[in-house]
C-alpha cells in the first residue's frame, strides 16, 4: 500500500511530471531527463498512485493533462520558478569560481601598477597568468578579435566599440631628460622651457585619439616640440636619451626605473596626466569585473 504521507513526495517526480506535462509526449520528455522511456512511465505512473489522481489523459498521439494534473501543474508553478532562479544563482557561482579570462596589460604604465587590480580580480575570476603586454591600440584589437576577454588601457583611446569602465586610477606625466641637460633636478619644469629640444614622441597612426589630445594639451601651454620617432621598447628610448638625444614624457610609475644618464622630472602642470581604464567586448563581463575592482 503507497503511503500517503504527502510530506515525503518525491519532488524528482514531480519536476519529471512538469516536463512531461510540457512536452506531451513521454518520449520526448525521457530525452530531455535523459534516461529511457520505461522508467519515466513508471515513476509517473508512481506519483499518480501517490496522489491518487489520474494526471494525464493518454491516447495514439501522445498524451493530454486532465483536470486534476492541470491543477497539480499550477500549485508547481512557484516552486518551479523558484528551483530555475536557483539554479540560476548556483550556475553563477560556479562560473564566478571557474570562468578563466584571459587579460592584457597596457605597456603605458608599469607593471606593478596592476597588482591590486590584478589581485582583486582573482578573486572573482580565474584569471589565466599568460599576460598580454601591448600598447593599448593593439589590447583594444585583441580584444576585439577575441584573443583577449579584457584589457587595461590608457586612457584616453579610441573604445567606440568595445564596452570601457574608466579606473579610478590616474598618473601625471613626467619628462625623462637627457641627465647632462640638467643644472639640478628637483624643480618643476614648464613645457615652454623644452621648445625647441627634441621629443620622442609616438606616429598619429599608432593613437590617434590620444595624439590628438596631446597635441591640444601642447597648444594651450605653447608647446611646440620638434618631434623625433619615439621607439616602442623603453629600453630603447631610454638608452637613447641617456645618450642625449632627446627626451620624453612618461608616467610617474616608471620612475622606479634606476638608469644612469637620466633623470625624472616632474612637470608644473598636473594636468598632464594618464589614466586607466578596462575594456570588454561583453558588457556582464565588464559589470562583474567592475564590482570585483571596486575596493582598488
Amino acid at each position: 500500500m503507497e503511503d500517503n504521507n504527502f510530506a515525503h513526495l518525491d519532488m524528482d517526480a514531480l519536476m519529471a511530471f512538469a516536463i512531461v506535462a510540457r512536452e506531451r509526449n513521454m518520449r520526448k520528455a525521457a530525452q530531455l531527463l535523459l534516461i529511457s522511456q520505461p522508467p519515466l512511465t513508471r515513476k509517473i505512473r508512481r506519483l499518480e498512485n501517490r496522489l491518487g489522481l489520474v494526471l494525464f489523459e493518454r491516447h495514439s498521439r501522445g498524451m493530454d493533462l486532465t483536470e486534476d494534473g492541470a491543477k497539480v501543474l499550477k500549485m508547481l508553478g512557484p516552486f518551479l520558478a523558484m528551483a530555475k532562479d536557483m539554479a540560476k544563482k548556483l550556475e553563477g557561482m560556479v562560473n564566478r569560481t571557474t570562468q578563466k579570462i584571459s587579460l592584457g596589460l597596457t605597456t603605458a604604465f608599469e607593471q606593478l601598477v596592476f597588482e591590486p587590480y590584478l589581485e582583486l580580480a582573482g578573486k572573482e575570476f580565474n584569471i589565466s597568468s599568460n599576460y598580454i603586454r601591448k600598447e593599448s591600440p593593439g589590447l583594444v584589437r585583441d580584444v576585439l578579435h577575441g584573443k583577449l576577454d579584457a584589457a587595461f588601457v590608457a586612457l584616453p583611446l579610441d573604445t567606440s566599440s568595445l564596452a570601457v569602465l574608466e579606473l579610478n586610477y590616474s598618473e601625471k606625466l613626467l619628462a625623462v631628460l637627457p641627465a647632462a641637460w640638467l643644472a639640478k633636478d628637483d624643480t618643476p619644469i614648464n613645457l615652454q622651457e623644452m621648445n625647441g629640444k627634441p621629443l620622442f614622441w609616438f606616429q598619429r597612426r599608432r593613437n590617434p585619439l590620444y595624439f590628438d589630445h596631446m597635441s591640444a594639451l601642447f597648444r594651450e601651454e605653447n608647446f611646440s616640440p620638434i618631434l623625433i620617432d619615439e621607439p616602442v621598447e623603453h629600453d630603447v628610448l631610454l638608452a637613447r636619451i641617456s645618450f642625449g638625444e632627446g627626451w620624453c614624457l612618461m608616467p610617474e610609475s616608471f620612475r622606479i626605473i634606476k638608469r644612469n644618464g637620466i633623470k625624472f622630472v616632474e612637470l608644473d602642470n598636473e594636468n598632464v596626466r594618464l589614466s586607466l581604464g578596462l575594456v570588454c567586448e561583453d558588457e556582464n563581463l565588464l559589470k562583474r569585473m567592475a564590482t570585483a575592482l571596486q575596493q582598488a
